[in-house]
C-alpha cells in the first residue's frame, strides 16, 4: 500500500522559541530554533525556510560544527538529532537519559560535549566516507557540579573545556589523556553566573554575572621541562580581573566576543547593545581592568525590548538579536546602520486565509482583528493592518487583481485594501443593529461584493463603483456557510444549515427595473461544507445525514454521491458534531482532485478526478479513489508528543491557484507540496434530487413579492412528477405497454408509450390479456380520473413554476 507524503516548503507564523542563534559566515545564513524545527534566514537571497525535519517537542538548544555541515538539535523529550545541512537528512538519532540545555562541538569536529543536569558528557561522533552512516560513542563523563550546568565552551585546541553552574562555581575539565593536570575549580562568585566564553587562540576567558559584573580570567603555563610539548594550565588569583559596567537602568543579559579582534558585544535587558574594546588594559591595578566603549546602539521598544541572545557574523557587518518574550529576531546591518530583517509571528490565533491569483501573496486574518500579508517566495511578512475592532471571519483577494484584498469582520464592516499604497481604500457597512459578516464573495469583474450576516441570515450586495448597498436578499432561515459568484453574469450560490442551497440570478441588473430568480434545492440534512470547482461548473456539498454530493450546475442535478455508510473510506475520520463546524473542503488548482479534512485529526482523503466528456458536455464520474496524506514524523517512539506540533486542529485548507501546493491553517500556516498514492476504491450510484424554483420580482421600491408554496398538495400529483423524471431517462425495454396523456384531452387515443399512475397500474395488469375486449371499460375509468387532475393542474400553473 502506497502512502502519500507531505514535504514542508515553508511555515508561516513561526517565532523564535529561545536557544542559541548561529551564523554561517561564508553562506550568510542564520540558524535559530522555532518550536520543534530550525529555520534558516538567507541574507543573500532574502528568504526564510525551515529545514525539512521535525523534532518531537520544543528544541532546547542547537549547535553547528566549524565546517558548517552538521547541525545538532536537542528537544524537551531528550532526543538528539544530527542533521546534514547540505543533504537535508538526519544522520544520527540518540535518546539521552535526562534533559539537556547546552551542547558544543569541539574545534576539530569529532567530539560533542553536552550537559545533562549537573554532569557533562563527551560523545565521539564518526561518519563514513560516503556520509551515508554515522555512529555515536560515549567517550567520557564528568561529575563535579552540585547544581545544573548553564554554560559550556571549548578551548581553541580542544584539550579542555569550561563549564559554569548554578552553584556559583566554574570548572575546567581536561579531555586529552596526555594532559598533565586535573580539573580546576573557581569559586567565590557572589552573583549568579550567566555565561562563559573563551578567547580564540588563547587561554583567557570571560565570565558574565548578574548586576553587570564581568570577569576576565587568564590561565598560565606551569614551568616544566622544555622537552615536554604539552602544557598544563594553572590558575593564579593575581590574574583575575573584575570590572563593573556602568549602566544602572538595565542589566546585561548576554555577550559575544569576536574571535580575532577581541571586541566585546554586550546586550542589555532594555534593548541596548554596546560594543567594547578589550585591548586597552590598565597595568596599575591587577584586580580591576578598564574597557573602552566603541559604539552604542539603541533599539526602540517596538522592535526589541529585551536581548536574550545574539550572534555576530565574522566580518562584523551583520549581527542578530533575539527576544524570547516576543519571539522576535532582528538582523542589523552595521554599515548601513539599519535593520535588515525582522522575523516574528505577527499573529496568535489565525481564523482564515486566502491565496492570490498569481500564487505570490498570502493573506491571513486573526481573531484580534489584524490582517497580515505574507510573501510565499521569501516567507516574510510584507504588510500588517489592524483596522478592524473585532475578529476577522473571512479574507479574499480579487480574482484578477492581486493588488486588492478584502476582509469581513464581526464588527459589521468590510474593508478593501490597496497593497501597493498600503492603505484602506473602501469600507462597507449596513445600518442594521445586528451585524456580523461571515461569508464573503467577489464578482468575476470585481464590481460587486456579497457577504452574509450570521445573525440575520441575509445576503448583502454592494457595488464597488458606487460604494453603496444595492440589495439585501432574504430567504435563508439559518446560518449561511458559503457564498460564491460563478460565471460572468451576476449569479450567486449560497448554502445554509436550513437544508437548502440557492442560486440567485439577476436579470437586467444595470437598469432600474430588474428581476431576480431564485432556484431552491433541498437536501436531507444540514449543508456543512461547500466548495466550487475552479475549472468546471460543479459544486461539492457535505450534508449531515447524506454524505458528499457533487452537483452539476449545467444539468442541475447530482452527478455523484458518497454516503457516510461506506466504511472503507471513513474508518479513521469520525463524523461527529464537533467536526461539522470545522470541516475543510477544497479542490486542487486544476479541479481534478477533491480534498476534505476534519478538525479532529491530521488525516486527509482525496477523491479521484472527474473526466470531461466532450460529446455530452458534462462531467461524469469514472473512478472513486480515496487517498490518505501522512505528515512527516520520527518513528523512534510512537508517543502522543510525536504529533504535538503537526496541524491536529485544522481550521482551513486551501490550494494554490496554479501549482500543487497547499496551505493548511492551524495554530500556524503550513505550506506543503504533495505526492499521491492509491489506498481504496469506492463506487456508488447517484440518486434523484429535489428541486424547486421561485420567481422573485423587484420594482423601484425594492420590495420582494413571494409566491409561497401551499400545503394542500395532493399525494397523487407529487408522484406524477417523480415518475416523469425517472421514466424520461429510461429506454423502452420492458414488454409492458404504458399510457400517456396529451394536452388535447378530447382526443381519446391510446398509444404504445404511456406514463402509469398508481391507480391505473392494477387495471392495466389485470386487463393485459384480454385488452381488446375490455377496451371501453378502461377508457371510462381513466377519463373519470383525468378531470380531477386537470382542475388541479390549472390551479397550480398560476401559482408555481416547476422545472424537471
Amino acid at each position: 500500500m502506497k502512502k502519500d507524503t507531505l514535504t514542508i516548503k515553508k511555515q508561516f507564523g513561526q517565532f523564535y522559541s529561545g536557544g542559541p542563534i548561529l551564523f554561517i559566515t561564508y553562506n550568510r545564513k542564520l540558524f535559530f530554533p522555532t518550536q520543534n524545527s530550525v529555520s534558516v534566514i538567507d541574507l543573500v537571497n532574502g528568504k526564510v525556510e525551515p529545514l525539512n525535519f521535525r523534532s518531537r517537542d520544543i528544541i532546547n538548544t542547537i549547535d553547528i560544527d566549524q565546517t558548517g555541515k552538521f547541525l545538532t538539535t536537542i528537544d524537551k523529550t531528550n532526543l538528539l538529532l544530527i542533521i546534514d545541512i547540505d543533504q537535508k537528512k538526519i544522520k544520527t538519532k540518540l535518546l539521552l537519559k535526562g534533559p539537556c540545555f547546552t551542547c558544543k562541538w569541539s574545534p576539530r569536529g569529532k567530539y560533542l560535549v553536552l550537559t545533562i543536569s549537573n554532569f557533562a558528557q563527551v560523545w565521539k561522533i564518526g561518519f563514513s566516507e560516503k556520509n551515508t552512516q554515522s555512529f555515536c560513542q560515549l567517550a567520557r563523563t564528568y561529575f563535579s557540579h552540585y547544581s545544573e550546568i548553564i554554560s559550556i565552551d571549548w578551548n581553541f585546541s580542544g584539550n579542555f573545556f569550561i563549564s559554569a553552574s548554578l552553584d556559583f562555581t566554574i570548572k575546567i575539565f581536561p579531555f586529552r589523556k596526555n594532559s598533565n593536570f586535573r580539573e580546576i575549580n573557581l569559586t567565590g562568585f557572589i552573583e549568579r553566573i550567566l555565561s562563559v566564553k573563551f578567547f580564540n587562540f588563547s587561554n583567557h576567558f570571560l565570565v558574565l554575572c548578574e548586576n553587570n559584573i564581568l570577569y576576565r580570567i587568564e590561565l598560565l603555563k606551569k614551568k616544566e621541562k622544555e622537552q615536554e610539548k604539552n602544557f598544563s594550565p594553572v590558575l593564579d588569583k593575581n590574574f583575575i580581573f573584575k570590572v563593573k559596567l556602568k549602566n544602572k537602568k538595565s542589566m546585561a543579559t548576554s555577550f559575544w566576543i569576536h574571535p580575532l579582534s577581541k571586541i566585546l558585544f554586550l546586550g542589555y535587558s532594555t534593548g541596548i547593545l554596546t560594543i567594547y574594546d578589550l585591548k586597552k588594559i590598565s597595568q596599575k591595578n591587577h584586580k580591576n581592568f578598564q574597557i573602552k566603549k566603541i559604539q552604542k546602539i539603541i533599539f526602540s521598544e517596538n522592535f526589541l525590548s529585551y536581548i536574550s541572545n545574539f550572534s555576530m557574523c565574522l566580518n562584523v557587518r551583520f549581527f542578530s538579536l533575539g527576544n524570547l518574550k516576543k519571539g522576535k529576531i532582528i538582523v542589523y546591518d552595521r554599515e548601513k546602520e539599519e535593520i535588515n530583517v525582522i522575523y516574528e509571528s505577527f499573529f496568535e490565533t489565525p481564523s482564515c486565509l486566502a491565496v492570490s491569483s498569481n500564487d505570490k501573496l498570502l493573506i491571513v486574518g486573526d481573531n484580534k482583528g489584524t490582517i497580515t500579508i505574507w510573501s510565499i517566495k521569501t516567507g516574510f511578512c510584507i504588510l500588517k493592518f489592524s483596522n478592524h475592532l473585532l475578529a476577522i471571519n473571512k479574507v479574499s483577494f480579487f480574482k484578477f487583481f492581486s493588488r486588492l484584498a478584502i476582509s469581513a469582520s464581526k464588527d459589521g464592516s468590510l474593508k478593501i485594501y490597496d497593497l501597493k499604497k498600503c492603505m484602506v481604500i473602501r469600507t462597507f457597512s449596513c445600518k442594521l443593529k445586528k451585524k456580523n459578516f461571515d461569508s464573503l464573495a467577489v464578482n468575476y469583474s470585481g464590481f460587486f461584493i456579497a457577504s452574509s450576516c450570521q445573525k440575520t441570515f441575509k445576503i448583502h450586495i454592494w457595488s464597488l463603483k458606487k460604494g453603496v448597498l444595492i440589495e439585501i436578499l432574504n430567504g435563508h432561515e439559518s446560518y449561511i456557510n458559503k457564498l460564491f459568484f460563478f460565471g460572468k453574469r451576476l449569479k450567486i450560490l449560497s448554502s445554509s444549515w436550513d437544508k437548502t442551497f440557492r442560486i440567485w440570478q439577476f436579470e437586467n441588473y444595470n437598469k432600474l427595473n430588474y428581476s431576480c430568480i431564485c432556484d431552491i434545492f433541498r437536501t436531507k440534512g444540514k449543508i456543512l461544507g461547500t466548495c466550487l470547482n475552479p475549472n468546471s461548473k460543479e459544486i461539492a456539498f457535505f450534508v449531515q445525514n447524506d454524505g458528499f454530493l457533487f452537483f452539476n450546475l449545467i444539468l442541475k442535478k447530482v452527478v455523484f454521491r458518497i454516503k457516510n455508510s461506506l466504511k472503507k473510506g471513513f474508518k479513521t475520520l469520525n463524523f461527529s458534531e464537533n467536526t461539522y463546524k470545522n470541516l475543510a473542503m477544497t479542490y486542487s488548482f486544476n479541479g481534478e482532485k477533491f480534498f476534505f479534512s476534519s478538525s479532529e485529526g491530521p488525516v486527509y482523503y482525496i477523491i479521484s478526478s472527474l473526466s470531461l466528456n466532450e460529446n455530452v458536455s458534462k462531467r461524469l464520474w469514472n473512478e472513486g479513489f480515496f487517498y490518505q496524506l501522512h505528515f512527516p514524523e520520527l518513528n523512534i517512539r510512537k508517543e502522543k508528543s510525536a504529533n504535538k506540533f503537526l496541524p491536529d486542529r485544522i481550521i482551513d485548507f486551501i490550494f494554490a491557484k496554479k501549482h500543487e501546493y497547499c496551505f493548511i491553517l492551524s495554530s500556524t500556516i503550513f505550506f506543503y507540496s504533495l505526492k499521491f498514492g492509491k489506498i481504496t476504491k469506492i463506487k456508488t450510484k447517484p440518486k434523484p434530487f429535489q428541486k424547486e424554483r421561485k420567481k422573485l420580482i423587484s420594482e423601484k421600491t425594492m420590495k420582494w413579492l413571494f409566491f409561497k408554496k401551499n400545503l394542500y398538495f395532493n399525494f397523487l400529483f407529487i408522484q406524477i412528477f417523480k415518475k416523469l423524471a425517472q421514466i424520461a431517462q429510461k429506454k423502452e425495454t420492458q414488454p409492458q405497454k404504458r399510457f400517456i396523456f396529451f394536452k388535447t384531452l378530447r382526443k381519446k387515443i391510446f398509444k404504445k408509450k404511456f406514463f402509469t399512475f398508481p391507480e391505473f397500474t392494477k387495471i392495466f395488469f389485470n386487463c393485459e390479456k384480454n385488452f381488446k375486449k375490455k377496451k371501453n371499460l378502461i377508457e371510462i375509468k381513466i377519463l373519470n380520473k383525468k378531470n380531477k387532475i386537470l382542475k388541479k393542474l390549472n390551479y397550480l400553473k398560476t401559482k408555481l413554476f416547476f422545472l424537471i
